[in-house]
C-alpha cells in the first residue's frame, strides 16, 4: 500500500489503476533525483543541440547589469504600439502588383473596391470557386450567361465570356490575352 507521496491517492500492488502506477512512478522519479532540471531536458538532433550552445554563446556575450530594469522597445523605434506600426513591420518586404495601389485608392465606394479585391484574390464566389470548396452546385459549373459549355471561373465570368465581352464593348474597353488578371488590368 502507498500513502503519503501521493496524498489521496491510496493503492495496494493488486488495485492500482494504471493511471496510478504512472503517478506513483513520477513521484518517485522526482523525488529521487538530484537534478530536478533533467526532468524536463528535451531531446534534440545535433543541429538543434549546435544551435543551441550558438545561442547561448552569444547570450553570454551580451552586457548584464541585474541593477537596470528591462524595458520593451519596438524596432521601429516608438515607444507605443500601433496595429499599423505593426502592418508596415510585418509587410515591409511584400512587394504587391501596382493594381492593389490601383484598387485602394480610387474614388470608388468601399463596396466597389472589395469587390474588385476579390477578383484580383481569385477569391469571388464563381461556381468553379464553390466547386473546389466542396459546395454542391446544381446542376453544373457551367456559365448560365453564355450557356457555351464554359466552367465559371473568374477569367470567364469577367473576360471570355460573350456576354461580358459584349458588355465590355459598349463601354469601349477592349481586353488583352494574358492570363494574369493584374497584366490584363495595367
Amino acid at each position: 500500500m502507498t500513502s503519503g507521496l501521493m496524498g489521496s491517492c491510496q493503492c495496494n500492488t493488486r488495485g492500482c489503476t494504471p493511471l496510478q502506477w504512472i503517478q506513483i512512478f513520477l513521484l518517485k522519479k522526482i523525488m529521487q533525483t538530484d537534478d530536478l532540471s533533467m526532468l524536463f531536458h528535451l531531446p534534440l538532433s545535433p543541429q538543434a543541440f549546435q544551435e543551441l550552445v550558438t545561442m547561448q554563446l552569444q547570450l553570454q556575450m551580451v552586457p548584464y547589469d541585474s541593477n537596470i530594469s528591462d524595458t520593451w522597445s519596438f524596432s521601429w523605434g516608438n515607444s507605443q504600439y500601433t496595429s499599423r506600426r505593426f502592418y508596415q513591420l510585418a509587410f515591409k518586404h511584400l512587394i504587391l502588383p501596382n493594381t492593389f495601389k490601383w484598387v485602394w485608392k480610387s474614388k470608388c465606394t468601399p463596396r466597389l473596391k472589395f469587390f474588385a479585391w476579390l477578383i484580383l484574390m481569385d477569391r469571388l464566389n464563381t461556381k468553379d470557386m464553390l466547386q473546389r470548396r466542396n459546395f454542391h452546385v446544381q446542376p453544373n459549373s457551367h456559365c448560365v450567361m453564355c450557356n457555351a459549355g464554359v466552367v465559371e471561373d473568374l477569367r470567364h465570368l469577367f473576360f471570355d465570356c460573350p456576354f461580358a465581352a459584349a458588355c465590355w464593348q459598349k463601354l469601349g474597353i477592349l481586353w488583352g490575352s494574358s492570363n494574369d488578371i493584374h497584366t490584363l488590368l495595367q
